[in-house]
């Protein structure tokens, strides 16, 4: 698809405004943020060794994996045109109650493959409702273009300690042990899952909620919104890059009981991955100030590649945790460039659905590539997953580089 011409882009906002948001809702946003990452974060990966406990081939992980996004895919635009007519909060509240229900059916099922594939459907569209809910309330809580990207890069760095925290957890519980223990595991997340719950209630809808239904009211059909310059290039780079940080904590396990890692290094190096993602994320806004967007996300999309193929490799343990440092930083900085790039580059009455849209192709992403990547494994291990995710990381930020390079 060729992009079109870039509608007029508004000046950018004096550096004094840096700071011009709505603390209080920011606050709310990101510590529910925090929570619902660690419970997804925990769930996916004890997922992952729950079917390890009971004896499913690798196919079978990056299945049950891909299920997370078969309902997103079809439901991620009406989400996305829902939340534009000033329904963030409630977009919360919505996602809250489903990752409960999920919860509650991994630990009170029998958490056999049919029940894990049913519940990781359900968790993905709750998954979705908390992002598109917590992305846009970033959004409209910022006064301007400059306070916008403070205010995500404060909301990148709750979700990425949730991201570390959770395997952390697992790890903790699971010490030398080659298998953690998932059904404690399924238990706790329960407990999050219904604090994450009341703190959903504690979200108001922003001030700018009768704008918003005003703007939501001006449909911009999805051919117009692919057509706007940029969109199309950075939806691949988004799947792609989604995708990388997916395919991490999904197979990570399948590499270390490969390895002979033990859960607690594999917990660790999920950790390592994640706390080099929140130093990433806290300098990010003055990062991409001083180098540009497409800079910065075609070098941190290289880095990301060259540190995977790291992980295909048989090195020494040491050398793991270099390569997850490097991992955090670049992937942790190209994921937060692929939401404030979106934002950037669509009318602000299509925000919703172009954050819904973009993750609508992650969806895709997560369906496919999973799945193509328990077959690699099935022949390679997990170690080829990681190479072939190298490779179209790196592919993928020579094609931003080319479409948007000279802009």
């Amino acid at each position: 698809m060729q992009d079109s011409p870039e509608p007029p882009r508004s000046t950018a906002a004096p550096a004094s405004a840096h700071h011009a948001f709505d603390h209080r809702l920011l606050a709310i946003v990101c510590a529910h943020a925090l929570i619902c990452q660690i419970i997804y974060a925990m769930l996916r990966v004890t997922i992952s060794y729950r079917a390890v406990e009971i004896g499913l081939p690798a196919i079978w992980v990056g299945i049950i994996a891909g299920a997370s996004a078969v309902l997103p895919m079809f439901m991620a635009v009406a989400t996305g045109r829902f939340v534009d007519r000033g329904n963030d909060a409630l977009a919360a509240r919505l996602g809250a109650c489903l990752i409960v229900f999920c919860c509650l059916g991994y630990r009170l099922s029998s958490a056999l493959a049919m029940e894990l594939l049913f519940f990781t459907a359900f968790l993905g569209v709750g998954h979705m409702f908390l992002m598109v809910s917590h992305q846009l309330l970033c959004v409209r809580a910022s006064a301007n273009d400059d306070s916008r990207e403070t205010a995500l890069g404060h909301y990148m760095v709750a979700t990425a300690l949730g991201q570390g925290l959770g395997p952390l957890i697992v790890g903790w519980l699971g010490g030398a042990e080659r298998i953690p223990p998932t059904r404690l595991l399924f238990g706790l997340a329960v407990v999050f899952a219904l604090i994450a719950l009341v703190m959903a209630f504690w979200i108001r809808q922003p001030g700018t909620s009768k704008e918003a239904r005003v703007a939501g009211s001006q449909v911009i059909s999805l051919p117009e919104l692919l057509r706007t310059r940029g969109v199309p290039t950075l939806m691949l780079a988004s799947i792609i890059t989604v995708t990388a940080q997916d395919l991490i904590i999904i197979y990570l396990p399948l590499l270390g009981a490969e390895r002979g890692i033990a859960v607690s290094d594999v917990g660790a190096l999920l950790m390592v991955r994640s706390i080099c993602s929140v130093v990433s994320r806290v300098f990010y806004p003055p990062m991409m100030r001083a180098a540009g967007r497409v800079p910065l996300t075609v070098g941190t999309m290289l880095a990301g590649a060259a540190a995977l193929m790291l992980l295909a490799m048989p090195v020494p343990l040491p050398v793991l945790y270099a390569a997850m440092a490097a991992i955090g930083f670049g992937v942790g900085i190209a994921a937060t460039l692929s939401i404030s790039n979106m934002v950037d580059i669509v009318p602000p009455s299509a925000r919703g659905v172009a954050l819904s849209l973009r993750i609508t192709g992650n969806r895709v992403g997560q369906v496919s590539i999973p799945v193509l990547a328990g077959l690699v494994a099935a022949v390679t291990g997990a170690g080829g997953i990681f190479a072939i995710v190298a490779l179209t990381l790196a592919a993928s930020a020579a094609s931003v580089q080319v479409v948007r390079g000279k802009h």
